[in-house]
């Protein structure tokens, strides 16, 4: 019974340490989101919302916001001011201790194509994941990684 006992104990010790040196795995996608358009002209206009309209009017309301770095290559001027609007409005929106990094790139992408997204980098079964074998993109990654 004792030898029972004693490998039991070994098993679940020695299972315990495997798991522990599980290596936290990654991946680079191919290939992002990619939003489509359409043939029609449709002519729009989405005001930022009233949280960063306050949070711009109103300086000793501006709490920890986000903080953004981004890389532009190839935006024209125009373009790379209307990307930093949005940049500034996301900043404002979210809260984060961790800096966010962006490439932006500016590329034909096919006809029809409005533009498109993806992380990165994703990874799973880092330290400080409260759910493992699923994937989380490096922003995430790093805010939960943070935490510990």
């Amino acid at each position: 019974m004792k030898s029972a006992l004693l490998l039991l104990v070994l098993f679940f010790v020695g299972s315990s340490a495997i798991s522990q040196q599980i290596p936290m795995a990654s991946f680079k996608p191919k290939k992002g989101v990619v939003c489509y358009g359409d043939s029609h002209d449709a002519p729009s206009y989405v005001p930022p919302p009233d949280a960063f309209l306050k949070w711009q009017e109103n300086s000793s309301e501006r709490g920890q916001a986000a903080t953004f770095n981004v890389t532009y290559t190839g935006f024209t001027q125009e373009a790379q001011a209307s990307f930093q609007r949005a940049v500034d409005i996301w900043s404002a929106l979210i809260t984060s201790p961790v800096t966010i990094n962006i490439t932006a790139e500016w590329l034909g992408l096919g006809v029809g194509v409005l533009g498109g997204a993806s992380a990165g980098t994703y990874f799973r079964d880092f330290k400080g994941t409260q759910h493992h074998l699923i994937w989380h993109p490096v922003a995430l990654q790093k805010k939960l990684h943070v935490r510990i």
